[in-house]
C-alpha cells in the first residue's frame, strides 16, 4: 500500500506499507523531503565493485557489498579511507568476544593475539607484553642497531652498556659480567682475554696507580710501583 502524507502542515511524503506484522499492513519505507527511511531490513544479493553494492558519493566513490565469500569496504575514488570515532575505535569479532585492535581516543593503540594484549603505544613508546622476535632491530638517536647476532651502535664513539636487574648477570657464552668481575660458568673452563692485532691487554690499578701490568709486543710488561699478592 502506498499513502501520500501531506495533509497535517508536514512537507509531503510518500509512505510505502506491507503486510510484514501478523496485524496487518507496516510501514517499510518512507520518502521525505529531506531523503528516505527504511523501517526493517534493506536486502542486497552477491555483489562486486561494478554491480549490487551500496555506493556512497557523486560516483559511488565509497561503496560496501559481499562478494559471496567476503564482505568489503571500499574507497575507489581518490581520497582516503577514514575510520573516525569521537570514543574508541575497536576492531574484532562479529561476537563482541574477542578485541582485535583497539584505538583509545585521546590515548593508546593496542593490538591482541586471540584476545590478549601484547603491544600498547605510550606516551613514551611502546609497551611489549611477552618475547619480541625480530629479524633486525633499530632505535633512533644513538642507535643500537640488532642484526645477524651483531649488535652496533650508530655513532662511532659511543659506548654499549648492558645493565641487569637486580643480582643478576650479564652472561656471554660461558662468560659471566657480574660488577668488577669477569669469569667463565664452566668449572674447568680456561678465561682468554686475547685482544685483536697488535693491541695489548691493559690492566688498571687505583686511579692513582698507573697500569699494573699490560701486555703487547714485548711480552708481558709491569709498571706499577707495587705488586702485591
Amino acid at each position: 500500500k502506498i499513502l501520500f502524507d501531506g495533509t497535517s502542515g508536514t512537507a509531503n511524503e510518500l509512505i510505502f506499507q506491507t503486510f510484514t506484522v501478523p496485524a496487518g499492513l507496516a510501514e517499510a519505507f518512507r520518502v521525505t523531503g529531506t531523503g528516505a527511511k527504511v523501517s526493517g531490513i534493506l536486502t542486497l544479493p552477491d555483489g562486486s565493485v561494478t554491480d549490487n553494492y551500496l555506493g556512497i558519493g557523486d560516483a559511488d566513490d565509497l561503496k560496501i557489498f559481499h562478494n559471496g565469500s567476503h564482505s568489503i569496504i571500499r574507497e575507489t575514488g581518490t581520497g582516503s579511507l577514514y575510520i573516525q570515532s569521537d570514543n574508541n575505535v575497536i576492531i574484532g569479532k562479529d561476537s563482541s568476544s574477542e578485541t582485535m585492535i583497539k584505538g583509545v581516543a585521546d590515548g593508546a593503540v593496542e593490538l591482541y593475539h586471540d584476545n590478549s594484549k601484547k603491544l600498547e603505544t605510550t606516551s613514551g613508546g611502546v609497551t611489549v607484553t611477552g618475547a619480541t622476535t625480530s629479524g633486525s632491530f633499530v632505535t633512533t638517536g644513538n642507535a643500537i642497531t640488532i642484526a645477524d647476532n651483531e649488535i652496533t651502535t650508530g655513532s662511532s664513539n659511543a659506548d654499549i652498556n648492558i645493565t641487569p636487574h637486580g643480582t643478576g648477570k650479564v652472561v656471554m657464552d660461558r662468560i659471566a659480567f657480574d660488577d668488577a668481575t669477569i669469569s667463565t660458568t664452566e668449572s674447568n673452563e680456561t678465561l682468554i682475554l686475547d685482544p685483536h692485532g697488535s693491541a695489548g691487554v691493559e690492566i688498571k690499578g687505583p686511579l692513582t696507580v698507573d697500569e699494573v701490568f699490560l701486555t703487547g709486543s714485548s711480552g708481558l710488561q709491569f709498571t706499577a710501583n707495587e705488586i702485591a699478592t
